[in-house]
């Protein structure tokens, strides 16, 4: 969680990784018409009027959980030799205990897919 403190340092990092440089609706693909909102990570497609960020389209578009949280989830659980028990990541993420399926369903979609 060191590289990744704030919920806003994890949001410019998944944005990176998914948008590159510039983003664009991950709802209908249009790149010309976004704008950004007042909440950091949130963007407004003026193509299909609707509200998005990075994580639209993924397990984590419905979660909880904080951003920065997920990604450190996903480090412990590539990293440990021999797994990870879903008690284990909760004391290590300070969260309650993430329900397996939510935990390696989220964990195994790539960052990368487009929308």
């Amino acid at each position: 969680m060191r590289r990744f403190p704030t919920e806003a340092e994890a949001i410019a990092y998944f944005e990176k990784l998914r948008w590159g440089d510039e983003p664009h609706c991950t709802r209908c693909g249009a790149d010309d018409m976004v704008s950004p909102k007042p909440r950091p990570g949130r963007y407004w497609c003026g193509h299909c009027r609707q509200h998005f960020n990075a994580w639209t389209g993924t397990p984590l578009e419905y979660g909880k959980v904080k951003l920065n949280k997920w990604i450190f989830a996903a480090y412990l659980l590539m990293t440990a030799r021999k797994g990870i028990s879903s008690l284990q990541l909760s004391k290590e993420l300070s969260t309650r205990q993430i329900r397996r399926g939510t935990c390696c369903t989220a964990c195994a979609w790539p960052a990368g897919r487009p929308g």
